[in-house]
């Protein structure tokens, strides 16, 4: 979405080897996700995870244009209290405290989405805007499904097939052409 926004919201330019990256990219994710599609991918679901890759481009042609000159952690910091805070409300509301249940696997997994994905990941994702086009930035983000899979493979023993491995490296083909676009 912010690659299909960039060239009139940022003035960035697209050229055939980036639109041939995004779109090899875009295909490995399919080929990699297809068959994991399933009756859980609910169409609300759905929808609230293009919502927020939306809140996620307004976010990030906001940071473009404003070129925030303030340390990136301070930056991040700020961010994820302000979202913490506009979530405690509906978070309790959808899932009251006294269903959580603190074993061992939620803690691990909540330590991942607040030091990595949060942290470190949000981290990363300012150092690229700051030091490069948003579209050769959102290019990464095709990487997210595939580390998803072979993270399940490793953690969950989810099986690996072979159109994985292929679609992993079309996605890595479409990033690279994307950087080099």
């Amino acid at each position: 979405m912010l690659a299909l926004v960039a060239p009139w919201a940022l003035g960035e330019r697209w050229t055939v080897r980036k639109v041939a990256g995004l779109l090899i990219a875009f295909a490995g994710v399919v080929w990699v996700m297809s068959s994991r599609v399933g009756p859980d991918n609910r169409p609300a679901a759905m929808g609230l995870i293009v919502l927020s890759i939306m809140f996620l481009v307004g976010g990030t042609i906001l940071f473009k244009r404003v070129r925030p000159d303030q340390d990136l952690v301070a930056l991040n910091a700020g961010q994820l209290f302000a979202a913490g805070l506009a979530l405690s409300v509906p978070s309790v509301l959808l899932e009251p405290l006294g269903s959580v249940r603190l074993t061992p696997s939620f803690l691990a997994s909540q330590a991942y989405l607040i030091a990595g994905v949060s942290w470190v990941g949000m981290l990363l994702w300012f150092w690229l805007l700051r030091h490069g086009d948003a579209t050769r930035a959102s290019a990464w983000f095709f990487l997210n499904p595939v580390i998803g899979v072979f993270l399940g493979a490793v953690v969950l023993g989810e099986p690996l097939r072979g159109p994985d491995f292929l679609g992993t490296a079309t996605v890595a083909l479409g990033i690279y052409l994307v950087q080099r676009g």
